[in-house]
């Protein structure tokens, strides 16, 4: 299988890599997304911009990482029960405000998997 790699005009990168050669001790072949949060000028975000988000994508999960200062993982999603088999998710990093955050415009992580957004 190809190895697929794309850069778009807004930064973001995304990559597919089948799965057998990023994880040797799985027979299993799919397909997954990365997505790395690029540090943005007009939405500074002290811990975003020092520890380099990334975002993988794959049939059964979502894993979100940081790369600096040393790799660890952050946060995991599950694929939904309903979500179709071979469903793979799309993700993208974006900015706005939250419930929690209303006074600051933070980074968010957009998720759309099999219809789900």
């Amino acid at each position: 299988m190809a190895t697929t790699l794309r850069l778009s005009s807004f930064s973001r990168l995304a990559y597919q890599e089948p799965q057998a050669s990023l994880f040797k001790e799985s027979k299993k072949k799919t397909h997954m997304n990365v997505i790395l949060l690029v540090r943005n000028e007009l939405y500074p975000h002290a811990y975003c911009d020092n520890s380099s988000l990334v975002a993988f994508g794959s049939l059964k999960e979502i894993v979100i990482c940081q790369m600096r200062p040393k790799i660890k993982e952050i946060y995991q999603i599950p694929k939904p029960n309903f979500c179709k088999e071979r469903a793979i998710p799309y993700i993208d990093w974006g900015y706005g405000l939250t419930p929690k955050h209303r006074e600051r415009t933070v980074p968010i992580l957009a998720i759309a998997w099999d219809g789900l957004i």
